[in-house]
This record gives C-alpha cells, structure tokens and sequence, in this order.
C-alpha cells in the first residue's frame, strides 16, 4: 500500500469515527430535546392549571367582596335609622327640657 492509499484509509477511518461521535453526541441531544420538551409540556400545564384556579379564587373573591359590600349597605342603612332615632329622642329630650324651665 501507498503512502497515499495509507493517507486516505487514515482519513477514512477517522471520517467514520468522527461520523460515529457525531450520531452519540446527536443521540443525546435529541434525548435532551425531548427530556427538555417534556418539562416544558409539564409546566405548560402546571401554568394553565394555576391560571384556572387564579379565574375560580378571582371569581369567590368577587362573590365575597359583593357580599361584604352588601352587609356594610344594610349597616350603614340600619345606622342611619339609629341616628334618626336618636335625634328624635334628643328632640324630645330638649323640648321637655324647654317646658320644664317655663
């Protein structure tokens, strides 16, 4: 055998060991790809599973927030109906105290 024939057999191995290198390394990316793309589907879901219970806490604490408002409605209205009373009373109370002193 020539020292080209050497040369080339040479070259030809090392092509063949580089392209068996390269379909290890491409093996294991393409693993990677898919162990990174199944971690990515995981928090995909995980996102839209938190958005939903985000929706549903957001639509209870409307509900609540309404309610709250409605009781400090009727508080405040029962409150003024107090402070009418009370007035009236006071109003009752000044004129009695006016016709006491006459």
């Amino acid at each position: 055998m020539t020292e080209e024939q050497n040369d080339a057999r040479r070259l030809a191995i090392e092509a063949l060991e580089t392209a068996r290198e390269a379909r290890v390394l491409a093996v294991a990316a393409s693993k990677e790809v898919g162990d990174v793309s199944a971690q990515l589907r995981g928090h995909i879901t995980v996102l839209h599973t938190l958005r939903e219970t985000q929706l549903e806490q957001g639509a209870r604490l409307d509900r609540l927030e309404r309610r709250v408002d409605e009781g400090f409605a009727r508080v405040d209205a029962r409150f003024e109906q107090v402070v009418d009373q009370m007035n009236a009373r006071f109003d009752q109370l000044t004129a009695l105290i006016k016709s006491i002193k006459r």
